[in-house]
């Protein structure tokens, strides 16, 4: 079997995946407790946020050298001085490997904004945003299901399941608070609201019953 994809094709595969695998970012991982950080996790979810990140760094590095050589030195000099004053304070915490993990932490997230913004703006096309498009109403249909399946479970059993978050039991609140199969249950709406926004969009758009079904 060839694989002869190129990487603007591997773009499209991982930006895809970040897409609809966002709920489930929490499996499969694995736990690494780090400066402090108990919840600290590293799994396939994130392995592909870098590896998305790596494939966009040359094409967003060439438009941002293109950005800020049209006057925009002004920008450019304001965010030399964020990075500095980031990593003097970072250097000048009480936990300097522990603001570390952070710092890196939201660097990544805001390099995946970046990177995503870029692509989906300059490298998208209209018969992948399609294809992206109709595999998020069939992934929100297939997590909505989860949703009501572990709903239903959890408020007839005591059982969790083995991903039920802790204290997220329906003796605490009264209810369940579902996570799907995210970490938390405030993750899993986070990650739903994209499939939300695409459900409406279809249902105004283009009225189907995989719309319908989604929303």
């Amino acid at each position: 079997m060839k694989f002869n994809h190129s990487v603007a094709d591997w773009r499209f595969y991982s930006f895809i995946l970040l897409i609809v695998a966002a709920p489930l970012s929490k499996y499969p991982s694995i736990s690494v407790p780090l400066f402090n950080f108990p919840s600290f996790r590293i799994g396939l979810y994130q392995l592909l946020t870098v590896v998305f990140v790596v494939l966009c760094l040359k094409p967003l590095y060439s438009a941002g050298i293109r950005y800020f050589a049209k006057d925009q030195r002004y920008v450019f000099s304001a965010l030399v001085i964020i990075g500095i004053l980031t990593l003097t304070s970072i250097a000048w915490s009480l936990y300097p490997a522990r603001s570390a993990l952070l710092g890196l932490s939201v660097a990544l997230l805001v390099a995946l904004v970046l990177s995503a913004w870029w692509y989906a703006a300059s490298e998208l096309t209209t018969a992948r945003w399609q294809t992206i498009l109709k595999s998020m109403l069939y992934a929100s249909i297939f997590f909505g299901i989860v949703s009501l399946f572990q709903l239903a479970i959890f408020s007839l059993t005591d059982q969790t399941l083995g991903v039920l978050c802790p204290g997220c039991k329906p003796d605490i609140f009264g209810f369940p608070r579902i996570n799907g199969l995210a970490a938390e249950p405030q993750f899993f709406a986070n990650a739903m609201l994209p499939f939300v926004f695409a459900a409406l969009y279809s249902v105004i758009k283009t009225p189907s019953k995989l719309a319908w079904s989604a929303l």
